[in-house]
């Protein structure tokens, strides 16, 4: 989604829920019949109107009024406007998808070139590397942006009428969240259809992102690749300490420390025996900028990977939830390791059944430190609050999973290349001729 320079498009969810405040709607099931209301002008809807010269209408979200840029749904668009989306924008589009993706292409050949000449052998690297850069081909059947941005040249537009900021972030919402033909809807209905969408599933207006380089993207792709082939060193970060994912904790250590510990670090430590969590929730960084520490690099390079995924933990026992963040470095020059990808995953005591705490308990490991930790806490609910927990982390790092391996495969089918960040098509003074 693009900036919104200098209006400020999203606020917080409380102004959605006083937008829909008193409409007498509940969230409703698929299927269920409710009574919607219906828009009956322009001005009882959320989007904004951007009339051509002649007379063309485009029905989106004005980023811009100098110069005028709207933001358009592509499928609204190719049906509202189909010879305008034909002839002038479809071109358009085509050509400027695939001027990133030849410079991509050329990095990735060269990268082939090299594995052919010093690693013959490398047939899986090589085959995964040929099948991204086919569909990195601008001649293959490219998917086409679910939007794009549109700037109008003066001499093209007729008139642009525009909504209030509160609509407009209505409109913003309804895009993100994929709500069925939004700009056709009263705005009180879309309303109620955001607010039917459970919180931990309302898709937000992300933070502008800088356009990622054609170097970037193959660094994401290499990245990706070694974790397919399994080149990679998974690490979970303890504070500030690493641990191979699949290393054997040491139970002597563990119960020599408990016993010094007060009753907060001996529920941490066992956390991290059943989840992995992180005593440090300050040292999980999500930026695009996080660095990748020295000790984690030293394990890679002992294990001379060039790829990293480094799993971190938070969790609030206060309020039984946890978050695990999945990041994904790579080594691209030797001393420079650039974070390529990160996930969360996160969950409540709400989330989890009994019998995953069960499962947690009746664990070997856990069993051998059920006696101390009892003896340690007069509590008798600290042990089930630990195990709680536990399996709180273990089913947000089941979610931080499946968003990891959902961004891999956008990354290997050159979706994540394709649509990094949506096209901007001008529409000049003067239109091209039809051929």
């Amino acid at each position: 989604m693009p900036a919104l320079a200098s209006r400020k498009f999203i606020r917080s969810r409380t102004l959605l829920a006083g937008l829909a405040l008193g409409l007498g709607m509940f969230p409703c099931s698929v299927g269920a019949q409710v009574k919607e209301l219906t828009a009956k002008s322009y001005r009882d809807r959320v989007c904004d109107l951007a009339i051509l010269a002649d007379g063309t209408q485009l029905t989106g979200i004005a980023i811009s009024e100098s110069p005028v840029r709207i933001v358009l749904r592509t499928a609204r668009l190719k049906n509202a406007a189909a010879d305008l989306f034909t002839n002038e924008i479809q071109p358009a589009l085509t050509h400027q998808l695939s001027l990133p993706n030849q410079t991509l292409t050329s990095i990735l050949q060269l990268r082939m070139d090299k594995l052919r000449l010093d690693v013959p052998a490398d047939l899986q690297q090589i085959g995964l590397l040929e099948e991204v850069s086919e569909r990195l081909n601008p001649d293959a059947d490219q998917q086409e942006p679910p939007w794009m941005i549109v700037e109008i040249e003066p001499m093209r537009l007729k008139r642009l009428e525009t909504l209030p900021p509160n609509r407009r972030e209505l409109a913003t919402l309804a895009l993100l969240n994929e709500i069925d033909n939004f700009e056709e809807l009263h705005w009180k209905t879309v309303a109620a259809r955001l607010q039917a969408i459970p919180e931990t599933q309302l898709k937000r207006l992300a933070s502008p992102q800088q356009t990622a380089t054609p170097e970037a993207l193959a660094e994401r792709i290499l990245a990706a690749i070694d974790v397919r082939l399994d080149k990679v060193t998974r690490l979970i970060r303890t504070g500030h300490e690493f641990v191979a994912e699949d290393a054997k904790p040491d139970m002597a250590t563990l119960l020599s420390s408990l016993v010094g510990d007060s009753l907060h670090n001996t529920l941490q430590e066992l956390l991290n025996e059943t989840g992995g969590v992180a005593d440090n929730p300050s040292s999980v960084q999500n930026e695009q900028n996080a660095a990748l520490p020295a000790a984690a690099v030293r394990i890679a390079e002992t294990n001379g990977h060039a790829t990293v995924i480094v799993s971190s933990f938070e969790f609030d026992l206060a309020n039984g939830a946890a978050s695990v963040t999945r990041q994904l470095f790579r080594n691209s020059k030797p001393g420079e390791w650039h974070l390529v990808s990160a996930t969360t995953g996160s969950s409540t005591t709400n989330d989890v059944t009994p019998e995953q705490v069960q499962n947690i308990e009746d664990d070997p490991q856990v069993k051998q430190i059920s006696d101390l930790l009892s003896q340690l806490s007069p509590d008798p609910n600290s042990l089930k609050t630990a195990l709680q927990m536990g399996a709180v982390v273990q089913s947000a790092l089941a979610q931080a999973e499946v968003a990891f391996q959902a961004t891999l495969q956008d990354i290997l089918t050159a979706r994540t290349a394709n649509h990094e960040n949506p096209p901007t098509v001008v529409l000049y003074a003067t239109a091209p001729l039809q051929k």
